[in-house]
């Protein structure tokens, strides 16, 4: 809680090519020879950012906090902005398309020329560069030395190499004069020049490429950036009175024109220079009301803004210094607009106004204004809650207004913010403020206030020594009745957490006793009591004190913490149905409880602990699925042991699934685990059973786990199909008994697996082992069954009747019967017997009239 709430506001009176493959195989193998036989110089590359292009105006930005301290030790003067920084002509300007590259003909030179196309086109400018130079020496004045000329200088200036490249055009200029390639070249040698601030140079380039641009007429953008530079040019040569012509020609220029906002701007400077205000306010209000561009409409709005003023028009000025404070971008234009914007959001509590303003930018004002300005910002960003703004404007006010009001309120408000933000330096920060103010105004309450802010950031951090130090130091006279009573019950909380709990205890009686009955504290300093009295082992007066709270506060939030203390209390003393009955009311008083997840674990957990299984499940679910990370494991096991102890295996099953897929840390007993498998498979849920079997089984520890469950795992993994796994947990089994009727039953399955996995010796050794164990009875006829279709499988036919014949005949059962001899009657088909076939096919249906003969 804060101790101090800040003043709405402190009274302040004034604020402040696609790639060509044109040659055929054998010409390039012609050419192979060619390029193999000379060496091609690699240049040195060097980096002249021919290709770069700045804004025209510079891009806005926050100052630091440093860059603030220097404003404040600035000098009032008029804020004029700052000369713009030259954009960089674009030197990838549109070229003329360059022709294909056609197939060599027989002529050396033009084959040469084209083959220097061709790396051109290819983007290997280092060997084209070899081959125009070759062609160039040998044909200086050949109809392909313009085409050499120009696509070496840029295969010169893709290599970086600027100063070569910007020959390279001038030569071409200087030896064809007129032509193509001819303006290009000179805008691209003005360009190189321009872009190095050597207008001297570039403008007669730029004159030439001009006049050729505009006697062929089919590149008017590369025209219109012509002129547009070239009048650039003339400004930066003192010579703004024959750049205007050209201006105004740029300006009048068609779409798509992106020079005219800022040739427009250049005149409107221009004129300003020349002392024409009308003529320089009509194009300020021009590019306000139709630029596009944010940097130039807050310039033009702050440029017409000042005309306006000058001109005695305060309405219109005011709404245009309003306009220039929305519009993004040059804060050195927006000073005067910003101050008296700033003034009147802050008298008008238009907080977010103020701090709208100020966001714009930050400039220079006179001292006896600066603080209260600031002071406005900082409040303004303090009200909205941005502390960290907030700290950085009155950090200003400190370190420059220390000794005025304005500053120390400023670094109170500033303590008061880091105690809110819980900053690291805030006992160091307060120190230092109370020993200077102690020096100064010793009768201040701000000293009291601000050790208050140390206490309490010591109490929220749990340095609760150096919080009861800082509350001794306090002056009680100097704090109002609600502060002395805060001064006990914090107090108490310190006391508390120091493990001094009788001083706690009645630290917090002094506040009970002082308090009214209806401060919203008292229940808080009851409930805080009782922990008190727990802690140290007064049950019984702790269970007193949170029965009071949820007795006389019950709508209270500590209402709720008292219920969960006395439920817990309950269960400490091993009185298991008043916990019940107190965590079941404290659900019905706050059925969005926040402790409702711990109120219905330990509402299930009593029920279970009495055996009360059916009553136990449901808070124990609820308990799970509100808090799975605290009670999935302790609710959920409980869970899956109520429904075992109910005999219910739907629901067993279901949530013993759950319990598993949440791999709990806490394996659930096998004998639960053992009997679910066992249920599920006699239930034919043969998938589910091998499971939970598996789950529950130590592989690595076979001896670990029951022989049932090995058991029952290898018959759920032959219903299954997985065989290998089905012979390694019989083998397991068989290793745990003697019995033989389970022996038979065990080696029964192993050999059914191995039949399975067509390994038929090993399934009729382990048949026979079976049978060797128990001559009669439903497994020995299975056995007679088993060992016919591994003698079938081998292609043993007569072996395989000889043992299906068997059980036809000498074993009755409504399954083994049937197939027995459903089986004789197929080995005599095909043995070729069908008479006998016959008979016994006749004696099937006459027996058993309902069966079913098998899919396989």
């Amino acid at each position: 809680m804060d101790p101090q709430k800040p003043h709405n506001r402190p009274a302040i009176t004034s604020p402040r090519t696609k790639p060509l493959i044109l040659a055929t195989v054998g010409m390039l193998t012609a050419l192979t020879s060619l390029s193999l036989a000379q060496e091609v110089r690699r240049p040195r590359v060097v980096d002249p950012n021919p290709d770069s292009g700045p804004s025209e105006v510079r891009p806005v930005r926050e100052l630091s906090p440093e860059e603030l301290e220097a404003l404040m030790n600035a000098e009032q003067e008029d804020a004029q902005p700052e000369a713009q920084p030259e954009p960089e002509a674009e030197v990838e300007a549109p070229e003329q398309e360059q022709p294909e590259v056609p197939m060599l003909e027989a002529d050396p030179a033009k084959d040469l020329l084209d083959f220097a196309n061709l790396h051109y086109n290819a983007q290997d400018f280092e060997l084209a560069l070899a081959r125009y130079n070759e062609y160039l020496a040998a044909n200086p004045k050949a109809d392909g030395a313009r085409t050499a000329l120009y696509n070496s200088a840029e295969c010169l200036r893709k290599l970086k190499l600027a100063n070569e490249a910007e020959a390279r055009y001038l030569k071409l200029v200087e030896q064809f004069k007129t032509g193509p390639l001819v303006g290009e070249s000179a805008y691209k040698s003005g360009a190189l020049a321009y872009n190095r601030r050597d207008y001297a140079n570039a403008l007669p380039r730029f004159r030439v490429a001009e006049q050729e641009l505009a006697r062929r007429d089919d590149n008017p953008a590369l025209l219109l950036d012509t002129r547009f530079r070239m009048a650039r040019c003339l400004q930066n040569s003192d010579r703004a009175g024959e750049a205007t012509p050209l201006l105004e020609t740029v300006v009048k220029s068609p779409d798509p024109n992106p020079f005219r906002d800022k040739a427009m701007l250049s005149l409107g400077r221009n004129a300003l220079e020349a002392n024409q205000k009308d003529k320089a306010l009509k194009y300020f209000q021009t590019l306000v009301a139709k630029s596009e561009t944010p940097a130039i409409r807050a310039e033009a709005a702050t440029r017409a803004a000042l005309l306006m003023t000058d001109a005695g028009d305060k309405e219109k000025a005011d709404a245009m210094f309003e306009l220039a404070l929305k519009i993004d971008g040059a804060d050195e234009w927006k000073a005067i607009a910003q101050f008296g914007l700033i003034k009147a959001r802050y008298t008008d509590e238009n907080w977010q106004g103020v701090v709208d303003a100020y966001q714009l930018g930050v400039f220079k004002l006179s001292d006896d204004i600066r603080a209260q300005m600031f002071l406005m910002v900082g409040n303004s960003y303090h009200k909205l809650d941005n502390t960290e703004q907030a700290i950085k404007v009155y950090s200003i006010i400190e370190n420059f207004f220390k000794d005025r009001d304005e500053g120390k309120e400023a670094t109170y408000r500033k303590l008061l913010i880091y105690y809110q933000t819980k900053h690291a330096q805030l006992d160091t920060l307060v120190d230092d403020f109370v020993l200077r103010l102690r020096a100064s105004d010793i009768e201040s309450p701000l000293i009291d206030r601000a050790l208050l802010l140390k206490a309490e950031r010591a109490f929220a951090e749990k340095r609760y020594r150096s919080a009861v130090n800082a509350y001794d130091e306090i002056r009680p006279r100097k704090l109002s009745e609600d502060y002395r009573n805060t001064f006990h019950y914090r107090h108490g909380w310190a006391l508390s957490y120091r493990s001094q709990l009788q001083a706690a205890a009645a630290a917090f009686t002094q506040f009970i006793t002082r308090a009214e009955k209806d401060d919203p504290r008292f229940p808080t300093a009851l409930a805080k009591r009782g922990a008190c009295y727990k802690k140290a082992g007064e049950n019984k007066r702790a269970l007193a004190d949170f029965t009071r709270v949820f007795t006389n506060y019950p709508d209270s939030a500590e209402a709720e913490y008292a219920y969960q203390n006395a439920g817990l209390l309950h269960e400490v003393a091993g009185n298991t149905r008043a916990m019940i009955a107190t965590f079941s009311k404290m659900l019905e008083a706050f059925p969005e409880s926040k402790g409702a997840a711990e109120a219905n674990y330990w509402i299930g957990r009593g029920h279970y602990s009495q055996k009360e299984y059916e009553k136990a499940v449901a808070p124990l679910i609820k308990a799970r699925d509100m808090d799975p990370d605290r009670y999935g494991e302790p609710a959920g096991s409980r869970i899956v042991l109520s429904y075992f102890a109910l005999k219910d295996v739907d629901n067993l099953q279901r949530e013993t699934k759950r319990y598993i897929g949440e791999r709990s840390s806490v394996p659930l007993p096998q004998q639960v685990l053992a009997w679910l498998g066992i249920k599920l498979y006699d239930r034919g849920e043969f998938t589910d059973a091998e499971h939970v079997l598996r789950v529950t089984s130590t592989p690595d520890a076979p001896a670990e786990s029951r022989p049932l469950v090995w058991k029952y795992l290898g018959k759920s993994r032959l219903e299954t199909g997985n065989f290998d796994g089905a012979v390694q947990a019989i083998d397991y089994y068989l290793e745990s008994t003697d019995k033989p009727l389970a022996k038979a039953n065990a080696l029964r399955d192993k050999a059914i697996a191995y039949y399975h996995l067509e390994q038929h010796d090993e399934a009729m050794k382990h048949a026979e082992a079976a049978q060797s164990l128990i001559k009669q009875g439903r497994i020995n006829a299975e056995l007679w069954l088993l060992r016919g279709d591994i003698e079938r499988a081998r292609g043993n036919l007569e072996k395989a009747l000889s043992y299906y014949t068997i059980p036809s005949q000498t074993f009755d059962d409504p399954e083994i019967t049937p197939l027995a001899l459903f089986r004789t009657a197929q080995m005599l088909e095909q043995l070729g017997k069908r008479e006998d076939a016959l008979k016994f096919t006749r004696e099937l249906r006459e027996k058993y009239p309902d069966w079913k003969r098998p899919a396989k």
